[in-house]
């Protein structure tokens, strides 16, 4: 649920509480709407709720990057470490956060008891963890846990290696042009082996680089499969190499799938199951 404020998303939750329990009861019977009843209107549902927006709200920005163009994908990694530091900065003061107050007037609206799961002897499903009210509860059990796998995820998803592999997508010649050839030698280091002629790297890429710097912007590929179809093998061997490999790389987006994205748009399940007869 990127871009949208609390408000709007707890209207939004309130309005539909009430329609997914008589819609399912309507349609499988009083029994299930029950069940909805009961797990949609429990005060932990409903924290878990907002607390799912709230932590997940700051990476909206780069998954939508992400599944963006090239440039979109070189910038991203390039900010990632922002990303990581205003997830610490919300671990850090958590303390200060509105999530649970959020969660406490939701529920107020639902008329939904502020109460802790019970604890049992022998735990299974979940930590057994002591807390004087729900606040500290919630806190010690769902956010702080969550946010902890969050950043440790990024982390992992986003190594040094990783963003270093990326800067093959910066020899594109949309791109290119407006990096330094100096911000290639970590890459150079990693595929030192695989390069046919590692020493002349540092010139090919710069005269790679010139090849583009004198051709329009909108004329220049922007993608990895355009520029290796273009790129000499004999005259630049190892920008050619280094471009292979980040053909073989998953760190592009799919052209292919956004294809098939937007021919869905056309071509919808209805449509696609039409008949002459359904059509008469």
């Amino acid at each position: 649920m990127p871009h949208m404020n609390t408000f709007i998303l707890n209207c939004s939750i309130l309005e539909c509480i009430p329609k997914i329990i008589s819609n399912a009861s309507a349609i499988y019977g009083r029994g299930i709407g029950d069940y909805f009843r009961n797990a949609l209107t429990k005060f932990e549902s409903i924290t878990g709720i907002i607390t799912l927006y709230h932590l997940l709200h700051p990476l909206s920005y780069i998954t939508e990057r992400l599944q963006g163009r090239t440039t979109d994908i070189v910038y991203t990694y390039s900010n990632i470490q922002e990303t990581i530091d205003d997830l610490n900065h919300l671990r850090k003061n958590v303390e200060k956060e509105t999530i649970y107050q959020q969660a406490t007037r939701m529920a107020s609206k639902l008329f939904v008891e502020l109460t802790i799961p019970k604890i049992t002897m022998r735990q299974v499903y979940r930590n057994k963890l002591p807390a004087e009210s729900p606040h500290e509860y919630y806190k010690r059990a769902l956010i702080i846990p969550f946010l902890d796998t969050i950043i440790s995820e990024i982390k992992i998803r986003f190594q040094k290696t990783n963003c270093i592999a990326v800067k093959i997508l910066c020899l594109i010649p949309s791109i290119i042009c407006s990096e330094e050839i100096t911000a290639f030698q970590e890459l150079v280091k990693i595929y030192k082996s695989d390069l046919p002629n590692s020493e002349a790297v540092d010139q090919e890429l710069m005269f790679w680089k010139r090849k583009w710097s004198v051709i329009k912007h909108e004329e220049r590929p922007n993608t990895l499969a355009k520029a290796i179809k273009i790129c000499n093998e004999n005259q630049y061997s190892n920008p050619f190499e280094l471009l292979k490999i980040g053909c073989t790389l998953p760190v592009t987006s799919a052209e292919c799938e956004r294809n098939f994205s937007a021919m869905r748009k056309l071509r919808v399940w209805l449509r696609a199951s039409m008949t002459a007869d359904l059509v008469h």
